[in-house]
């Protein structure tokens, strides 16, 4: 029997590193079960990024859809198509009727609409998709790809459309103006939308669709592949001794975060905790990652935490993913912090959690999926006294406590977070959404 074609919608794949460490273990598993076509919306900058093609297996058909236009011209035909169509005038008295950033909403709506648009006709001039048999398009993001693909679906009847929903492209205080355009009508069109989470899932619910339905709404997580053999927290990592480890460690508390440094990962919140904690619990802490708040977060570093010496703090600036794990295989941190305010349910902790390290959290998100029973879940917005009485009880805890705690964490990477499992799971449920078809 023939394999059925699948269209995969994504931002840059296989072009550039973001979406890399997710798709990469799961196109296997698509490959084996469906012909594969990658339609990628890769920008310049990800497209120059060759070394990331490489591994790419050729039978998988791969086209490049331009969504960027340079001509005044052209800008101006897009602008005016986009918003004398009833999907933008509907979806503008969506806004006017929120009340709130009017103005911004409807431009942040109709540049969106407007490369919608480019997107589909893109696809439709280059032939890419088949019409007479059956498929499956499917969008790693709830975005404009998958938006211009529902503009011609009545070209698809045989088509199912189905996306999955993360963080940035679900939940309204992530995006632009706070605002996710054109959900009422993707929502009607989608065959499916699958979430990385069950928070996510209900948030959907309750800000989108306002009904349950379990059959075109559901939970199909992500993961990580197996790091190779790890050790939990405190014990000695490979080749080494308990002894050494004990050594290096028993007057320090290692705790790492790692994270773009922008506002919504409230990075200060851990300086600001870090401050208010008494002089005889010793911590190191590291933090992964660079951004545009570097600057400003070293210069709060060095004036919040310069005058403790119990404290020791280092920002590592951007580095290469490979460098994040080697130094948690090596290290063996105690604790993961995130304080971020927003999120689905982030790589940096389910890594952590392949490394077997307790846990620090606020609750947001899908935040309580992979905070149970191996650390501590802080409030949403939690104050600098919240943070420092997080990282105070988990210091407290004797080795053996944090110990399990670790153990707990990599039990339930394993059966939540394990990329092959659930890539598994989600090439069953699309294999099933075909069978439908029939």
């Amino acid at each position: 029997m023939e394999k059925k074609k699948l269209y995969l919608l994504t931002t840059a794949f296989p072009y550039g590193t973001g979406e890399k460490t997710f798709i990469g273990p799961e196109l296997p598993h698509l490959q084996e079960n469906f012909r594969v076509t990658i339609i990628s919306g890769a920008t310049e900058r990800d497209l120059n990024d060759k070394a990331d093609r490489t591994g790419l297996d050729p039978e998988i058909s791969l086209f490049h859809i331009d969504t960027v236009v340079t001509r005044l011209p052209d800008k101006l035909w897009g602008g005016l198509r986009a918003a004398f169509s009833p999907v933008f005038l509907e979806e503008a008295f969506h806004i006017i009727r929120s009340g709130k950033q009017v103005g911004g909403r409807l431009h942040w709506a109709l540049a969106y609409l407007t490369a919608a648009f480019r997107f589909r006709d893109g696809v439709l001039s280059a032939g890419i998709a088949d019409g007479s048999e059956d498929s499956i398009c499917y969008s790693y993001w709830y975005d404009l790809h998958m938006l211009g693909m529902l503009l011609s679906r009545r070209r698809f009847p045989r088509m199912k459309f189905v996306t999955r929903a993360h963080g940035a492209d679900l939940y309204n205080e992530r995006a632009e103006y706070s605002w996710q355009p054109f959900r009422s009508f993707m929502d009607r069109h989608l065959d499916r939308v699958f979430f990385i989470s069950e928070a996510g899932r209900r948030y959907y619910i309750d800000h989108f669709t306002h009904r349950e339905d379990p059959l075109r709404y559901r939970v199909c997580r992500l993961g990580l592949p197996e790091f190779g053999k790890t050790a939990p927290s405190g014990t000695a990592p490979s080749g080494g001794t308990e002894a050494e480890t004990d050594s290096r460690r028993k007057n320090s508390f290692l705790l790492v975060s790692c994270s773009t440094l922008l506002p919504l990962k409230r990075v200060q919140l851990i300086v600001e905790g870090l401050a208010l904690l008494p002089p005889e619990l010793c911590i190191r802490w590291v933090h992964f990652g660079g951004g545009p708040e570097e600057e400003a977060l070293r210069r709060l570093a060095a004036d919040r935490l310069g005058s403790h010496r119990n404290i020791t703090c280092t920002f590592t600036g951007a580095v290469p993913n490979r460098s994040v794990t080697d130094f948690y295989g090596t290290e063996r941190p105690d604790c993961f912090i995130t304080t971020s305010s927003t999120e689905g349910i982030p790589v940096s902790v389910m890594e952590a959690e392949a490394f077997s390290m307790c846990v620090i959290a606020t609750d947001v998100g899908g935040m309580r999926e992979a905070v149970d029973g191996n650390g501590i879940l802080l409030p949403s917005d939690p104050s600098p006294e919240e943070v420092a009485a997080g990282i105070a009880a988990l210091y407290g805890r004797s080795p053996d406590e944090r110990r399990k705690m670790g153990e707990r964490s990599l039990c339930l990477r394993r059966e939540r977070f394990d990329a092959a499992a659930n890539a598994a799971a989600f090439t069953a449920e699309l294999l099933a959404l075909g069978q439908k078809e029939n």
